[in-house]
């Protein structure tokens, strides 16, 4: 046992020699602690440890603390079982026989001892349950020259990274590199540094790790083959009598608890009213608030009778200040009954089989659901409807007139990306709430917590939180390797953009779908999975998308299928410019229908409108604090399309209040970005008119700008602290005359703060099937 003296604060670190863990005491070097089981190895750790303390001019003292033994495995892998895949590269980690393999084409290549890992420790050491894995199979995660280790508090050389926290390395170092040369292991397999460094050079992402294990007691799974109970699986102390915790990326349940109970949700419907808001109204109409919905009882968005406002701006009182009144706008905007119809008909088609809705804002005690079917509906919102969790996890937000602030105190947690709350005396707490939570030093999931007839749900969701990170761990579900995606952390200030050429799914391209492609739009991407890796993508939607209107022969006339729309937002794109020549190939029913659908997806369009007070203002997407706005412009008409003050059209470059529609959308923005179609077609030098629109632009106060129309690759340029691309050339699009016609440039470009700190130019090239394929990165 380990007696210390008390200490008002310390902050833990990992253990270093195997047995202990570490922690530092804030008070001095004044105070003295007693380890009767500190033996050789825990006083060289001890040693390096005050060593490196004094080097900092740091007066700290070391608070050792026992842990308990605990033997995790799912059992052994007896040798004979094994057999090499004569089609992959596999490392074999045998903790019997101390060793690891490297197979490449069902032949041993090598075979090095592993000096130390956790499953080999002498008699009497002990090991926390992160450093147990259990016997399967596994695949390369991430590889890392040197890894910083936060919980052991030291530098791992050469990790390869397979599990959890659990990684294969060199000889592990401490801040200003001495080498630990004990029996240390606090992360996994130790090789030599030359064994590791063959190792890591060999190993590729997605090599295959197959693990025997010496243990025989496995942790307790959680009904799932990802998560796992690090202490024996006691529940956590909650007051909701109902309670849910789910992977939104996998689907898998973590946690249940009176999972098939019907409760009253209160305000946690008005995720269902923004969801039926976005799939059937129109989001730029202007609607009116009635005399019966601003006396709705206790609204917060404070909407007055007679007060016009935009039905997409109403999701701001309706999901950050959970305003009754906007709910009740909304439903008589769509036609009270129809909508409430929608919404139940919505819930079912998401697969909400216990749920029902009698009115749009949770005050009605019949608006009852399942925490089983709330967790539905929140992976449908994670997978489908991110916008409405953008809105929700933003602490306030403005529009012309109001200023709506989230009154969900969950806000303020910094690993929460959104959810609704909601209280009524029949359902009393309840909510949902999305987090993203570091399972492990590389492992980050996206989970949901969903609490039903709380009496503290905010309690309650930090209770679980809490109990999250301490006593669950992860494994990786090979089955779901497919699916898996490093994620970035999310830089405050920061945003990434993909800006990309034309986008044309019509004629040669919808042939090749059909002829090539299983009559599937969304294989015309597959080759380039990621485009929604970026916070925002950027593209030209070249044409209407719509099963209306008339073709009015033009030479060429380009209409797109409704379902490619669906295509081009499952690829990853965000917003899409209508401004260009062709959007009114069709009439002007083609083009309303192709405004029309894009309210019924997540992408929005930019450049165009029902009106022209909406298509004059930019689209803005709100990233890690950053206000980024997008508008575009046409200058090769059709100028018959010109937008109205009551007729839908596009925003041509000839209009007289150019300047002043950008410079209005500049002020509004941290970074505005604008597209431009413009230019000679396969010319690959920009003219005169477009660097005298581009150089206006960022005069008006824009950042970047992005051309189209040449359907050619053009020149770039600096300008002033802003940056123009004269012309993406195509991204997909059947002019295979030509290898110009047939290549495109995509952009990636870094914002922080302001300004563009980093610029990409990526040539992509389309294949004969119209698929952009391969990308090569150039000056």
């Amino acid at each position: 046992m380990v007696k210390v003296f008390k200490s008002t604060a310390f902050v833990s670190l990992a253990i270093i020699s195997g047995i202990v863990l570490a922690a530092v005491l804030a008070r001095g070097a004044s105070e003295i602690w007693d380890l009767p089981a500190r033996n050789a190895e825990t006083e060289e750790y001890v040693s390096a440890l005050k060593k490196y303390l004094a080097e900092e001019n740091k007066t700290i003292d070391l608070l050792v603390k026992s842990l308990p033994l605990w033997k995790p495995a799912f059992g052994d892998i007896p040798a004979e079982t094994f057999q090499p895949n004569i089609a992959e590269k596999i490392i074999r980690l045998d903790f019997k026989q101390n060793k690891l393999e490297v197979y490449e084409k069902s032949e041993l290549l090598k075979s090095f001892t592993i000096i130390n890992s956790i499953h080999s420790l002498p008699a009497g050491r002990r090991a926390d349950i992160f450093e147990k894995v259990p016997a399967g199979e596994y695949r390369v995660l991430q590889k890392k020259e040197e890894h910083f280790s936060h919980e052991a508090g030291v530098y791992l050389p050469l990790a390869i990274q397979f599990l959890g926290d659990f990684s294969i390395h060199g000889v592990p170092f401490y801040h200003g590199g001495s080498e630990i040369n004990n029996n240390f292991n606090k992360d996994g397999v130790r090789l030599n540094q030359e064994d590791a460094k063959w190792l890591f050079d060999w190993s590729e992402l997605g090599t295959l790790v197959s693990v025997s294990s010496t243990n025989d007691n496995p942790p307790k799974m959680i009904g799932t083959s990802s998560y796992f109970f690090k202490n024996g699986g006691r529940s956590p102390a909650v007051s909701a009598p109902s309670y849910l915790v789910g992977d939104l990326d996998s689907g898998e349940i973590i946690m249940e608890k009176g999972n098939t109970e019907r409760f009253p949700i209160a305000s946690v419907t008005k995720l269902i009213t923004a969801l039926t808001s976005i799939k059937i109204l129109n989001q730029n109409d202007i609607a009116t608030v009635s005399a019966r919905a601003a006396n709705t009882p206790s609204s917060g968005g404070h909407l007055k009778a007679e007060q016009k406002i935009a039905v997409f701006d109403l999701l701001y009182p309706l999901l950050l200040e959970s305003s009754n009144d906007a709910a009740e706008v909304l439903a008589e905007h769509g036609g009270h009954e129809y909508f409430i119809n929608q919404m139940n008909e919505i819930a079912k088609n998401i697969g909400m089989e216990n749920t029902h809705f009698g009115d749009p804002s949770g005050l009605s005690s019949e608006n009852k659901s399942t925490v089983t079917d709330l967790f539905k509906l929140a992976k449908y919102l994670k997978d489908y409807e991110k916008s409405i969790l953008e809105i929700t996890r933003q602490e306030k937000a403005s529009t012309v007139s109001s200023v709506w602030k989230n009154i969900n105190k969950l806000v303020q947690i910094k690993e929460y990306m959104g959810g609704k709350s909601g209280y009524t005396d029949a359902a009393q707490k309840t909510g949902i709430a999305f987090f993203a939570l570091p399972f492990s030093e590389f492992d980050n999931r996206q989970i949901a917590i969903i609490v039903l007839h709380s009496a503290d749900r905010v309690t309650d969701t930090n209770v679980i939180l809490k109990y999250l990170k301490n006593e669950i761990f992860t494994a990786v579900n090979l089955k779901n390797l497919s699916e898996f995606r490093m994620e970035k952390p999310e830089f405050i200030n920061r945003a990434d953009l993909v800006l990309t050429g034309d986008l044309m799914l019509d004629r040669g391209v919808e042939a090749s779908v059909n002829k090539n492609l299983e009559n599937n739009f969304n294989r015309l991407f597959e080759k380039i999975s990621w485009l929604g890796d970026a916070d925002i993508t950027f593209g030209n939607l070249e044409g209407p998308v719509s099963d209306q209107g008339k073709n009015l022969g033009n030479l060429y006339s380009f209409r797109m299928a409704p379902e490619a729309l669906e295509a081009v937002k499952t690829a990853g794109f965000d917003v899409l410019s209508v401004a260009n020549n062709h959007i009114g190939d069709w009439g002007l029913a083609a083009l309303e229908d192709t405004l029309r659908r894009f309210s019924d997806t997540s992408v929005l369009p930019t450049g165009g409108g029902e009106n022209k007070e909406v298509a004059r203002k930019p689209v803005i997407f709100e990233k890690n604090r950053l206000k980024i706005g997008f508008l575009g412009f046409s200058d090769v008409g059709p100028t018959g399309f010109a937008v109205q003050d009551k007729r839908a059209g596009i925003l041509l470059a000839s209009d007289p209040d150019f300047e002043k529609i950008i410079r209005t959308a500049a002020e509004q923005t941290d970074f505005l970005v604008v597209s431009f179609h413009w230019g000679e077609e396969y010319k690959k030098k920009h003219n005169a008119r477009q660097e005298e629109l581009a150089h206006a632009a960022i005069d008006a106060g824009a950042k970047l700008i992005i051309g189209h129309h040449p359907h050619v690759v053009q020149d770039t340029e600096k300008y002033k602290d802003g940056f123009i691309a004269y012309s993406l050339g195509n991204f997909v699009f059947d002019q295979k005359f030509s290898k110009d016609t047939m290549q495109g440039l995509v952009l990636k470009i870094k914002i922080k703060g302001k300004e563009i700190e980093k610029i990409t130019k990526n040539l992509v090239s389309l294949n004969s099937f119209f698929q952009p394929d391969k990308v090569v990165e150039i000056k």
